[in-house]
């Protein structure tokens, strides 16, 4: 996993554990603390084991780690990480960032939202935070003037990290801007950028949540207990992204000759909570 205290990471762990429970195997799980050189030594370490398959949770590029077990003959699975672009070096589960960065933009504008921010770290190039922004931005752009003569525009903040604190300090930089110049809708490339986002709003007394600034998560992890209000999130697919990796992983396993490497996009859904308002309705399916 790439790293254990983040709950999609759990989410994927109980979805492949489900799988292998009714196959008689056994799952190990190995957290990476979002490091790259001890991933590398995790894949290295259980080749050695002589594990039966590898489930690779990764939010790096990880040629080198499917190399070391193609090498060792171990079956391996991508989650959370396509493989770098003309190459099918191995099966990869993924969920649509595209289709959620579009889906929280068009909740955003659904709920009368005309400028909006992205809240990332250009420093963390994570793949999923790349593509989040990739799916919003287009949708905004392919947006025509509203009835209200008002043109949406998004604009990307670097947040200079994708924890709360950073997402508080951002809170603090957006309450304290002149009323006309805040954004009336942000999405945060990580849950947590957007609990310490909404902590610093809600504790500025000129600032409503979601009145004046509405927020979106884009993970759906499980931070109930530090945030000040329910996060409206795009909750990421962790048990279905488990299970289907499993699934492919089986197959390889019991066919490799035969096994066909493929990527299998699932499509987030969206959650509304507190910090959006009323009103909204994206229909997902109308997304692409």
């Amino acid at each position: 996993m790439t790293d254990i205290e983040h709950s999609l990471f759990t989410s994927i762990f109980e979805g492949a554990q489900e799988v292998c429970e009714d196959h008689g195997l056994q799952l190990i799980a190995m957290n990476a603390m979002s490091t790259q050189e001890r991933q590398s030594e995790q894949v290295r370490h259980l080749c050695r084991m002589r594990v039966s398959g590898i489930l690779l949770s990764s939010v790096f590029d990880s040629g080198k780690d499917i190399a070391t077990a193609t090498k060792a003959g171990v079956p391996l699975v991508m989650i959370d990480h396509e493989n770098p672009v003309g190459t099918t070096t191995a099966c990869t589960i993924v969920e649509n960032n595209v289709a959620a960065g579009q889906m929280a933009a068009a909740e955003l504008l659904a709920c009368g939202r005309r400028k909006l921010m992205f809240l990332g770290h250009s420093e963390h190039d994570f793949q999923a935070i790349r593509d989040r922004w990739e799916g919003a931005s287009r949708y905004i752009a392919q947006q025509s003037v509203d009835r209200t003569g008002g043109i949406p525009e998004i604009t990307n903040v670097d947040s200079q990290g994708i924890m709360i604190e950073d997402g508080y300090a951002m809170g603090r930089v957006i309450a304290a801007m002149p009323a006309n110049a805040r954004p009336d809708g942000v999405i945060a490339a990580t849950d947590f950028l957007a609990v310490g986002l909404v902590n610093a709003l809600m504790d500025d007394a000129r600032v409503s949540v979601p009145d004046d600034i509405a927020v979106i998560g884009m993970e759906g992890d499980r931070l109930d207990a530090v945030g000040s209000m329910p996060l409206t999130v795009v909750q990421a697919p962790g048990d279905d992204m488990g299970r289907q990796a499993m699934h492919r992983l089986l197959e390889e396993m019991e066919a490799p000759r035969s096994h066909a490497h493929a990527t299998i996009s699932i499509m987030p859904k969206l959650v509304r909570r507190a910090t959006t308002p009323s009103g909204g309705g994206t229909d997902a399916g109308q997304l692409t």
